[in-house]
């Protein structure tokens, strides 16, 4: 069963048009599709049978209570199955039998352990006041969060558990991400992480994929367990304009498809960038072969007096060099992979160079290690991550 999945499009503010995915069995709406709701109009009529789990965006401004019931009434009249709590049975045109096992699986704040529940609660706080929600008549704040999050862990756990012995596959949707591993790497193990991530990864070895949304970050990666792996695939489009490439296709057979993006690899030869590799190497999202990867290796330029004192061939000779130390490693990573990347040797200053490069080359990710020795050292905090940041307009993924 081929099955498109989107998330996160919050057309209440984004100018987005959902296409339906060619040869696609079922669409997957993984919620925050539009906080007041107009927007799930444009899938009444959608070709496939279209599943659809809330995200915390659905309830802004909302009494939970009366929102559940209308939410639902509402996507009836349109001809979406909404699931909360809920398990569905559909049959692919090869007859094989899938189970959808869904949740919004609001987030427990338990992500990194009890000692570390409190601090998660407070960071929360911002995201409550964002939501302007209440339950029961109250406000809908991070300890009513955390009951709602253990009902809906507790089914979910209780559901996965029950014998199915007829079905070829499950796949668990929820909006929540089940793992640590979804963490945006821009903010990594940060507090308000928690307000993102559960950690459900022991609930996945009875289901073949998981399907996520709520991280404005895609993700395609897999959870061993003693049944074998869980895929999770995250499809968020999020709050962005440069969110072009929307096209992503999984099946219950773990199959996974992106369209190509254009990414530079910013390395400096520390083990910082073997990092980075070993990140690229975890996820398989980035070892698609569409994409086109380009690295990039720049050399800081010779001090006036010691170039003048050489030959220029000598000099040349000592950049190329430089560079070609560098790129050895990561050409044997991506080579043994079967990815042909293209390397580019510059000379100048660091950060302007890279910036520079990935603007003008109009790629769609620049990756960089977090930090690097020489001049790329510090570059969390340094000023080489500063001005890379302020003066390049590309999408920036720093790997710690």
């Amino acid at each position: 069963m081929r099955v498109q999945v989107l998330s996160d499009l919050h057309l209440e503010t984004e100018d987005y048009e959902p296409v339906p995915a060619p040869q696609a069995d079922v669409l997957v709406l993984a919620g925050d599709i539009d906080s007041t709701w107009a927007g799930l109009d444009r899938f009444r009529g959608w070709p496939v049978p279209v599943i659809f789990v809330a995200g915390n965006h659905e309830f802004d401004g909302r009494e939970l209570d009366t929102a559940w019931p209308a939410l639902r009434e509402r996507c009836n009249t349109l001809g979406i199955t909404m699931l909360e709590r809920e398990s569905l049975g559909m049959t692919d045109a090869r007859g094989r039998r899938i189970r959808f096992v869904a949740t919004i699986r609001w987030c427990d704040f338990d992500l990194y352990g009890d000692a570390q529940r409190e601090r998660a609660t407070r960071a929360a706080s911002y995201f409550m006041r964002v939501m302007r929600a209440t339950r029961h008549g109250l406000v809908f704040d991070a300890a009513a969060v955390r009951e709602e999050a253990l009902a809906c862990r507790a089914w979910l756990e209780a559901e996965l558990r029950r014998k199915q012995a007829n079905w070829d596959a499950t796949v668990v949707i929820t909006h929540y991400a089940p793992s640590q591993r979804s963490a945006d790497p821009r903010y990594g193990r940060a507090p308000g992480t928690a307000s993102f991530c559960n950690a459900d990864d022991e609930l996945m070895a009875p289901a073949q994929l998981w399907i996520h949304g709520h991280l404005h970050w895609r993700h395609d990666y897999r959870v061993t367990h003693e049944a074998g792996y869980t895929r999770v695939a995250c499809n968020a489009r999020g709050l962005r304009a440069r969110a072009k490439r929307l096209a992503m296709m999984v099946s219950a057979c773990s199959r996974f498809e992106l369209d190509a993006m254009k990414i530079l690899v910013a390395a400096d030869g520390s083990d910082y960038t073997k990092r980075m590799l070993d990140y690229i190497a975890a996820h398989d999202v980035w070892l698609a072969p569409a994409h086109e990867y380009s690295v990039l290796h720049v050399v800081s330029a010779l001090p006036l007096r010691a170039a003048a004192a050489l030959d220029r061939d000598m000099v040349q000779r000592y950049y190329a060099e430089e560079a070609q130390a560098v790129f050895a490693p990561v050409r044997s990573f991506f080579e043994g992979r079967g990815i042909q990347a293209s390397y580019l040797g510059e000379v100048g200053r660091v950060a302007d160079v890279i910036a520079h490069c990935a603007d003008a080359g109009q790629y769609d990710l620049l990756m960089m290690g977090s930090h690097g020795h020489g001049a790329l050292g510090s570059l969390v905090l340094g000023s080489v991550a500063s001005k890379v940041l302020s003066h390049c307009r590309t999408p920036l993924l720093l790997v710690r």
